[in-house]
């Protein structure tokens, strides 16, 4: 299995990216609003069908961007107060010249509440989980793929394992195994090895499992290609032997772990230690783009 190293390497990376979105979110909370205009206000639990006023708010930034860019057209100033809370995004949110570009003696703010966590999230919500064995839950994915999962926050780890017995590798086509119990494995063509080579993370996925040519007492795991033969040729370090396994629901067995079964569009999921399925909430990744700033020097932002 593998180590937490890479793990935390992963979250060292993400501190400056965490140090400059707060160092963001200071600045905009340190913009005064403006003392007139059109002010306009969004919360979790308003209503599109509202008019975005103090006591008809919103209940999306895509409809308080439309109703922004209306404002733009006759107001000196747009403020967009957005509440405390979480807002799920069905698809990013574009700032093209029409948010003001066009009006560059306009000032258009979008504010959270100082001190209150704001989040924009392209995460889908995970419900209607049930034990189907042992401690391992599924429940219906929302999404057709993913590779990551959070419990209340807490990142989920894609199932994972040692690699098989007796891995031998074959060129750059695959592997043979005297692990015969690998040809039952579902899914084989999302399983993947994952490589430590020197400061490289490397995965390639696996392409099928089938009886070996040259020992029928064993099993060859075939490569999808060109990528292992690419990962095998490449400049630079290559790939060779494996450091585990990863994404197989064979290998769901230790809790916070998770498996997604493409196909099938079910999620397996076995909890931690107080974790009641029926009260956390579990999200998937959705979107992979939040917001989008789209300007040109003729049709600025």
């Amino acid at each position: 299995r593998a180590g937490p190293s890479w793990k935390g390497r992963d979250m060292k990376r993400l501190l400056p990216v965490v140090a400059a979105l707060a160092a963001f979110t200071h600045a905009v909370h340190a913009q005064p609003a403006p003392a007139s205009g059109v002010f306009l206000y969004v919360a979790v639990n308003g209503d599109d069908a509202g008019s975005g006023t103090a006591d008809k708010l919103f209940r999306t930034l895509h409809c308080a961007q439309a109703a922004a860019r209306e404002a733009v057209a006759s107001a000196k100033a747009v403020t967009v107060g957005i509440g405390e809370g979480v807002y799920l995004l069905d698809r990013p949110l574009v700032f093209e010249s029409a948010d003001c570009g066009r009006r560059p003696d306009v000032q258009v703010q979008y504010i959270g509440v100082p001190n209150r966590p704001t989040v924009l999230s392209g995460g889908r919500r995970v419900t209607g989980w049930a034990r189907c064995k042992d401690n391992i839950w599924k429940a219906a994915s929302p999404v057709d793929d993913f590779r990551q999962l959070y419990v209340n926050g807490k990142r989920g780890v894609r199932a994972g394992g040692t690699v098989p017995p007796g891995l031998e590798l074959v060129g750059n086509e695959g592997y043979r195994t005297s692990d015969l119990a690998l040809a039952k494995w579902k899914n084989l063509d999302d399983v993947e090895f994952c490589y430590l080579v020197v400061w490289t993370h490397s995965r390639c996925k696996w392409a099928a499992v089938r009886p070996d040519e040259k020992d029928k007492t064993k099993l060859f795991i075939a490569m999808q290609q060109p990528t292992f033969e690419q990962a095998r040729t490449k400049e630079g370090v290559q790939v060779s032997m494996p450091a585990y396994v990863e994404n197989a629901f064979e290998l769901l067995d230790e809790p916070g772990e998770f498996y997604l079964d493409r196909p099938a569009k079910t999620i397996y999921y076995i909890p931690r230690e107080g974790e009641d399925l029926a009260k956390v909430e579990v999200m998937v990744p959705a979107l992979e783009t939040l917001v989008e700033v789209r300007g040109t020097p003729e049709e600025p932002v």
